[in-house]
């Protein structure tokens, strides 16, 4: 059965609005700044919305990104924002932990986009920082480490992308069940403006994602599984799969022992204007991920092209609202995915009032000014 689908903060504790001027510098800590996927995106998303902050209030900032400074960063330098990349390294990661914590940190305001990077800023919030960490999904769904419980601890907030990530995250840490926990549903930006190309002679359901070996929650094996069934009903029937990684060669050597040359295709990474036109010209987007996932931002990016969703039971169940903007098949049930296929193929005109609704509920609830707003609140740097 479906959760209730919205995107509103859950009723826990709000933090009060902090007092002007009591927020002096900011840092953000983050895996990857420049990183692809869902936490790199989020990182961004919080980088831009904690310097729209800074802007407005004179407070500088840093970002400590433990990852490495992209090739050919588009980046724009932002005055009184500096950028620090660890490069892997967490003696370095830590050192800048340990030196920052040797001075008054009391107007210090650190915002850890990831549960793993949150024991940096201890020596902070020992000097007066205020900490908040922010829970994915995955990460979070084990038992603590004694040196994150104790960095969480630290913690003044603690923030989650949704009630599902919440639910597991104390589920396997019981010394936190009662933690008051804010949910921050995620938004995704407007994105280029995409030309939809020549539309193929085919229709293409598609599925976008990263494509390795640890996340193979996302459900490419079961399409794969499913295609030779999918085309003896739709005989035009073809699935297109943008993203790279370590599993993609033994999914594509798959696709070929199953007879699905001709079927399946897969892009590989792909530049976001090729991203947008895919997004564009596709009957619908799938991922049947189950519930490993934490959020799903690949949903986001297809309502707001306008494209009906298929998705697992989980944390996608707060984002597409069943029957409305698409469809909740149950947790690696085969044949129920094999209808939804089906029915999606065979309907377009369902998909397309599906996919409308959908891109309203983006436009309602998940664009990046909406994200923007719910994360400056649960700071207590903005309305509550």
């Amino acid at each position: 059965m479906s959760t209730p689908s919205t995107a509103t903060d859950s009723v826990q504790a709000r933090p009060a609005p902090l007092p002007a001027g009591e927020v002096r510098r900011l840092i953000l800590l983050c895996p990857d700044l420049h990183e692809v996927g869902g936490i790199g995106m989020v990182s961004r998303l919080a980088l831009r919305a904690l310097q729209s902050y800074g802007a407005a209030n004179g407070c500088h900032g840093q970002v400590w990104s433990y990852g490495e400074p992209a090739p050919e960063t588009s980046f724009q330098h932002v005055p009184g924002w500096m950028l620090r990349y660890a490069h892997g390294s967490k003696a370095t990661a830590a050192w800048w932990g340990l030196k920052a914590g040797l001075g008054d940190a009391r107007h210090t305001l650190v915002f850890a986009t990831h549960l793993h990077l949150a024991p940096l800023a201890v020596p902070l919030v020992k000097r007066g920082a205020r900490l908040a960490v922010f829970l994915h999904g995955s990460e979070a769904w084990e038992p603590l480490s004694e040196i994150r419980t104790r960095a969480l601890e630290h913690s003044g907030l603690v923030m989650a992308n949704s009630r599902h990530t919440i639910h597991h995250f104390k589920r396997v840490n019981p010394d936190f069940a009662d933690t008051a926990i804010r949910v921050c549903p995620l938004g995704v930006p407007p994105g280029q403006s995409t030309v939809p190309g020549d539309s193929p002679k085919e229709p293409y359901a598609l599925i976008v994602s990263r494509i390795v070996s640890t996340e193979r929650h996302k459900g490419h094996d079961l399409l794969l599984d499913l295609w030779p069934s999918i085309r003896q009903r739709v005989g035009t029937a073809r699935l297109v799969i943008a993203g790279d990684g370590d599993d993609r060669q033994r999914l594509e050597e798959k696709s070929v022992n199953l007879g699905l040359r001709d079927s399946v295709d897969f892009l590989g990474r792909v530049d976001e204007e090729t991203l947008g036109r895919l997004y564009s010209n596709c009957a619908f987007f799938v991922m049947p991920s189950s519930r490993l996932e934490g959020f799903g931002l690949a949903f986001l990016e297809a309502m707001r092209a306008g494209k009906a969703c298929i998705a697992g039971e989980g944390a996608a169940e707060e984002v597409t609202e069943q029957g409305i903007t698409g469809l909740i098949v149950p947790d690696q049930n085969r044949e129920a995915l094999l209808e939804a296929l089906t029915l999606f193929f065979n309907d377009p005109v369902l998909c397309a009032r599906m996919g409308r609704t959908g891109r309203e509920r983006y436009l309602h609830h998940f664009t990046e000014d909406h994200f923007r707003a719910r994360l400056l609140a649960a700071l207590g740097l903005g309305p509550v």
